[in-house]
């Protein structure tokens, strides 16, 4: 598919508030997706017939996200319930050039995605890091994080705009701390000292408040408890970038430690922290479980658990990964972030990624939450009195229902059983049941007017993808 530049777009783009710099690029965007296109400085706009929305502000009454008055999820604005549905995309602002992102958003939007997980600034894993696409730094001198460059965040306001334009809340790290010293910033943090981070966060505290579909992230793969200069280098941009928040808007930080924790697990931060994400490489199900279960209560979501393809190997089928964001789905409540290697690199060929077997099976579960009141949904063990498998086991069948008893999403993994007996006197009347396919738009009918125990066989075979694991979804007219 080729595109067109259509220097017209910025001027509508301007009109709805998204900053997007006049000149116009006659480069359309690699084909192959591998960097090419215009220049990363906001040009080079892709016509609104290939690409339709851009020339739209983001849609009205959902931004800034807010907590639900419960603490168990995210609204947006106007209280209409939001389901975190989100993926991994850490490299985009300093990877793509405006073209290409544009290319990103617009499939993801498409397939439901209204979330996803940024770097502000990349330190390791980019093609030319710190620099963008375009060549621009985000620092005059690295070791100084005062020392900020208009070219570098001018880009970077284009392309959380354009998010924003889709619906998409951007949990935007401004320093990611990195598992290993050479991926993320720690060094350049302990450098600068807290003076200097302190300018830094107030830079960017200025610049972005107005930007209201931005979600402040913390951290970065890494817990700074025990290394102070860079503890306090982040709780200085932090603080900073926290002050410049209007005080109306209940949901603005939240924290990607360490592997096995949640945002809570950093105490100097517990306090700025307004939603709970749960960041794991076991069984999620059982990690889920904890962290929605403690007080006071916040909204809990899964950050990060194994990606597609990911090099480690600790989801090697597409279906363990699918376990996983269906376990998060159901046990954490508030909504889950997915991945796919290569792609939230955006490394070369990552354009024939945006279509993964993980992908469309997260388009598959974000369609099949949007038949019940996913928001009022909490696990009741009690409704799967047989084949439940064990818990904290990879054979454990997650069972939620929702609030009024009127509807019920029961998810059986690869490795569960072949029936399983529910107890539908859970339930305020007969119920109608369907088996849903969670690799495809493909569905079984289980029975109608169903009432006291029952017992239910997965369909026979395997589903769409080729793997055993269904959904029952049970509903009371």
């Amino acid at each position: 598919m080729r595109s067109r530049c259509r220097c017209t777009g910025w001027r509508a783009l301007a009109a709805a508030g998204i900053a997007i710099a006049t000149g116009c690029s006659s480069a359309p965007g690699a084909a192959g997706g591998d960097g090419g296109g215009d220049d990363g400085s906001g040009g080079g706009l892709i016509d609104a017939g290939i690409l339709p929305g851009f020339d739209a502000a983001p849609p009205q009454g959902l931004f800034p996200l807010q907590v639900s008055a419960d603490g168990t999820h995210l609204t947006g604005n106007d209280g209409r319930p939001f389901l975190l549905h989100g993926e991994a995309a850490w490299s985009l602002i300093v990877q793509l050039s405006t073209s290409d992102a544009m290319r990103y958003l617009a499939d993801r939007h498409a397939r439901g995605v209204n979330a996803i997980i940024v770097n502000l600034i990349e330190h390791h894993y980019s093609d030319h890091p710190p620099s963008n696409t375009a060549g621009n730094a985000p620092f005059i001198n690295p070791n100084d994080l005062s020392t900020t460059n208009e070219a570098y965040f001018g880009h970077a306001d284009t392309v959380i705009d354009l998010a924003a334009s889709q619906g998409m809340v951007v949990m935007l790290f401004p320093s990611y701390l990195g598992l290993q010293l050479q991926e993320g910033w720690r060094d350049e943090m302990a450098k600068s000292g807290t003076t200097k981070c302190a300018a830094y966060g107030k830079f960017l505290g200025q610049r972005y408040a107005s930007k209201t579909n931005i979600l402040w992230m913390w951290g970065g793969d890494d817990t700074p408890t025990n290394d102070p200069p860079v503890e306090a280098c982040m709780k200085a941009i932090s603080d900073a970038i926290l002050a410049a928040l209007p005080t109306s808007q209940t949901l603005r930080s939240s924290a990607h430690w360490s592997m096995q924790t949640t945002s809570r697990d950093e105490s100097t931060f517990t306090s700025e922290i307004d939603a709970v994400g749960v960041y794991t490489y076991n069984l999620a199900l059982p990690d889920c479980r904890l962290a929605r279960d403690r007080t006071p209560r916040m909204p809990t979501f899964l950050i990060e658990t194994c990606y597609e393809g990911e090099m480690f190997g600790r989801c090697p089928a597409v279906s363990d990964v699918r376990r996983q964001q269906w376990w998060s789905l159901l046990g954490c409540g508030a909504g889950e972030i997915y991945g796919v290697e290569g792609l939230w690199q955006f490394a070369s060929g990552w354009l024939q990624k945006l279509g993964s077997p993980v992908s469309v099976g997260e388009q598959r579960l974000f369609a099949v939450a949007q038949q019940v009141a996913w928001q009022t949904l909490a696990l009741d063990d009690a409704l799967v009195p047989v084949g439940r498998g064990t818990m904290g086991a990879a054979d454990e069948v997650a069972a939620a229902r929702t609030a009024d008893h009127k509807q019920a999403l029961i998810y059986i993994p690869p490795a569960g059983a072949a029936t399983i007996t529910v107890d539908l006197t859970q339930m305020t009347g007969a119920v109608n049941a369907i088996w849903q396919d969670p690799t495809a738009d493909h569905s079984v009918a289980a029975g109608n007017g169903l009432t006291g125990s029952h017992l239910f066989a997965r369909p026979a075979g395997n589903n769409s993808g080729g793997d055993k694991d269904w959904v029952l979804v049970l509903t009371v007219p």
